[in-house]
């Protein structure tokens, strides 16, 4: 079992992460450079200019802003306290500082109070660490919320051979007032280096064989591919069993990426659901052609594992690395990635997106337009990503064990033109009735200014059982609109409920409805805000 241990030892040289930069999580990606010290690099046909670091700073406002400060706070998550909706707890990337920064509300998120730093592991003598890619869950009793993020270590003075990660772990007793010294879930070194951490538990199960289990997915990049891993705790997020490979891939092709744990029904003290679902790149390459979503699970908490299972298989097209048109935009593959719930009834759902409308079969995954024949298949300045670059689709399974899913249902009902992605979705028992709530980031709402996809704004439905084919009609949930940004707003959205007491859905994302233009470099202020909203369901 992995603890909270006092500083580590350093492993023998650090991971060559530059093989891996594309497949990285955004943040992990941002959070590498600026360790290492660039300012500026180049990935998949696009200059990219890091802000400079900045201390830990935070000015609260009303209404329902969360982190808004003078720079960059992205890719956010969310936990309401499931017996008591007056807690919620968020986290999120606060780019220029080591740590993450958690926020707290005791009033249901109308104001919040922070920033609190989630505590970083000691680094070894000589070395820095720095937080990315958190996520927050409370435990299903709600006496827990748990962060899960990244942990990376390198010698700043020999960054590019001595960076390494771990996914560690988190937990506050008082609702996100503190936060104790983080325990190693899932170890890197130097021949491995986990990204992409998730971390969840038996949302709607809670009793004494669940309320103490934690889980803990992550993709580990390893020096002869990469594979999806999973680790679990059953004593609240003390210590965590060795982790195991639920997926893996020669050379990384296919790519595995996105994995999400969740926790079903409990039965008995040894029976009991856990699902883990994934992002396949399929075979015909990365962010080229079709993927699949395949899936896991799990019948005794996690301890072993039915035979992998295709929720989506063979759907087309995948996402670009950036948005369209021709690149123009942030980062955006990360919207394939999977969001995950198992409801009361024991249904799972999933939502995720994929882009129907890719043009042609060009091989450049980076969507920016070919300049000549740079691909090599005799056809010379083939256009990148079009404008309409991303739908939501929704799948579910009845039941476990969970080898069977629907078909693939559009969620989003947008006019042609505009691209819609990193969904989220949750479940929210009003009156008895579990109702299926899906938002996502969605660029419809640029369509008076004449540049498809450069403004975005957050968009939901939502549906009820024996009603899976048939949606709300969409409805937009942010107040204004963001303007889009040239590299990198998260690779995620979130929300959270609670169990009693009220009829939200709390929704957080990247907001940057401040901002007049996109832009091209640091000065043109790429900074980003954090803001969250409560939806009312029927």
């Amino acid at each position: 079992m992995f603890a909270a241990s006092p500083m580590q030892q350093p492993p023998p040289g650090g991971f060559p992460v530059d093989t891996i930069l594309d497949k990285l999580s955004g943040d992990a990606l941002f959070t590498i450079q600026a360790m290492r010290g660039v300012s500026q690099f180049s990935l998949g046909g696009k200059t990219i200019t890091l802000p400079s670091a900045q201390q830990l700073d935070f000015s609260l406002l009303s209404n329902q802003p969360v982190g808004v400060s003078g720079y960059s706070e992205n890719e956010p998550s969310i936990a309401v306290r499931p017996n008591n909706p007056s807690f919620v707890v968020a986290a999120m990337h606060y780019y220029g500082t080591p740590n993450c920064a958690s926020f707290r509300s005791a009033d249901g998120g109308m104001t919040w109070t922070g920033p609190t730093p989630l505590p970083l592991p000691s680094p070894p003598t000589g070395y820095v660490v720095w937080c990315s890619d958190p996520v927050v869950r409370y435990s299903p009793d709600g006496s827990k919320v748990y962060a899960a993020y990244m942990a990376i270590f390198c010698d700043p003075d020999d960054c590019d051979n001595t960076i390494y990660s771990h996914i560690v772990v988190s937990r506050s007793t008082n609702n996100g007032q503190s936060w104790g010294a983080p325990v190693i879930a899932i170890p890197g070194g130097s021949t491995r280096f986990p990204d992409k951490p998730w971390l969840d538990v038996h949302r709607f199960f809670p009793g004494g064989t669940t309320n103490n289990r934690v889980y803990v997915t992550t993709t580990v990049f390893t020096d002869t591919g990469c594979q999806i891993e999973f680790t679990s705790s059953t004593n609240g997020g003390t210590s965590f069993a060795p982790s195991q490979v639920i997926a893996s891939s020669d050379g990384c092709d296919p790519v595995v990426q996105g994995s999400r744990p969740i926790g079903g029904r409990a039965v008995s003290s040894s029976t009991g659901y856990v699902l883990v679902c994934w992002y396949n790149s399929e075979d015909d390459g990365w962010l080229v052609g079709k993927f699949d979503i395949r899936c896991r699970t799990s019948s005794d908490y996690g301890l072993n594992w039915g035979s992998e299972v295709a929720a989506v298989d063979d759907m087309y097209s995948e996402l670009t690395y950036w948005l369209g048109p021709s690149c123009s935009y942030h980062r955006w593959a990360g919207g394939m990635f999977p969001s995950i719930m198992i409801g009361p009834d024991g249904v799972a759902h999933m939502v995720f997106t994929a882009d129907l409308t890719r043009p042609h079969p060009f091989d450049d995954g980076s969507g920016c337009d070919e300049s000549g024949d740079e691909d090599g298949d005799n056809i010379d300045d083939e256009p990148g990503a079009d404008e309409e670059a991303g739908d939501i689709f929704y799948v579910r399974s009845a039941g476990p064990p969970y080898t069977t899913w629907s078909r693939p249902h559009m969620v989003s009902d947008d006019y042609p033109g505009f691209a819609q992605g990193y969904p989220t979705v949750n479940v929210r028992v009003v009156d008895g009735v579990p109702i299926v709530f899906v938002a996502w980031m969605d660029h419809r709402v640029s369509s008076w200014t004449g540049y498809p996809n450069i403004l975005y704004s957050i968009f939901a439905s939502w549906t009820y059982p024996g009603r899976w084919g048939w949606w709300e009609p969409n409805v937009e949930i942010s107040n204004v609109e963001s303007m889009s940004d040239l590299w990198f707003i998260g690779d995620y959205i979130d929300s959270s409920t609670a169990n009693t007491g009220t009829p939200f859905v709390h929704v957080i994302w990247t907001d940057r409805s401040d901002k007049t233009h996109i832009p091209d470099d640091v000065d043109d202020d790429p900074e980003d805000d954090v803001w969250t909203t409560r939806v009312k369901l029927p």
